[in-house]
């Protein structure tokens, strides 16, 4: 009898030192402190973000692409490409073009692949270019024309609503922006250029025109707001 007391008294002591072992291995355990966060952006693969700066995160990437690359010496962008990091660079978004839409990068990255990038995020196409040079050159330029150029559209009175609606979806997010505030505040758009006609929509094109809001309204927001600095309007 009292050997069979012993051996329960052992395995109660055993049992308590197992939970005091573990008790103690969980309030010594510290917190993660790399929280991850990974976007959902239509144009890209998604890419965890660790608490670094995009900036940092292109940087890495840009890295990553030259690492793969054989022939160092190649003149050739698409060489330097690694879809992968690709992708990453795309999934930050808006943030990103931010960065890249500066000619003078301080990010390590070709030219020509910022500007690949570019067109991406932003879902427009600055047709045939050769360079990176080539790239910021029309950049600014389309830039720089893209008020007056959707003012005229949603105020051509003679061009059919779908017509419209096809247009200004080539200019990508850019045209989601001027749409988004210009059927909010009319000719008092921040983005709204004086073109001679007073832009009349009907309920029809107003409901054909909503159709093409269909990004991040943070994204929309920080490509109005892109708007707004590169071509020095208000704010």
């Amino acid at each position: 009898m009292r050997k069979k007391i012993l051996v329960i008294s052992l395995f109660l002591v055993l049992l308590f030192l197992v939970l005091l072992v573990s008790l103690v291995y969980l309030i010594g355990r510290k917190p993660p402190t790399d929280l991850t966060v990974t976007t959902n952006l239509p144009a890209a693969t998604g890419q965890v973000l660790t608490g670094k700066s995009v900036e940092e995160i292109i940087k890495e990437n840009a890295e990553e692409m030259k690492k793969g690359v054989e022939d160092q010496t190649s003149s050739n962008p698409f060489d330097y490409i690694d879809e992968e990091c690709f992708d990453n660079i795309a999934a930050l978004g808006f943030d990103a073009v931010e960065v890249l839409g500066e000619e003078q990068s301080t990010v390590g990255l070709n030219s020509y692949i910022s500007g690949l990038l570019i067109e991406k995020i932003t879902r427009c196409d600055l047709g045939s270019w050769e360079s990176g040079i080539q790239f910021f050159q029309l950049w600014k330029g389309y830039i720089s024309m893209i008020p007056e150029e959707l003012s005229v559209l949603v105020s051509n009175k003679d061009m059919a609503g779908n017509d419209k609606v096809e247009k200004i979806r080539t200019y990508g997010i850019f045209g989601e922006a001027f749409l988004k505030d210009f059927l909010r505040n009319g000719e008092n758009s921040r983005l709204f250029c004086d073109v001679g006609k007073k832009p009349d929509l009907t309920e029809e094109e107003r409901k054909q025109l909503q159709t093409l809001l269909i990004s991040d309204s943070a994204e929309i927001e920080k490509a109005f707001v892109y708007l707004i600095k590169k071509n020095k309007l208000q704010e």
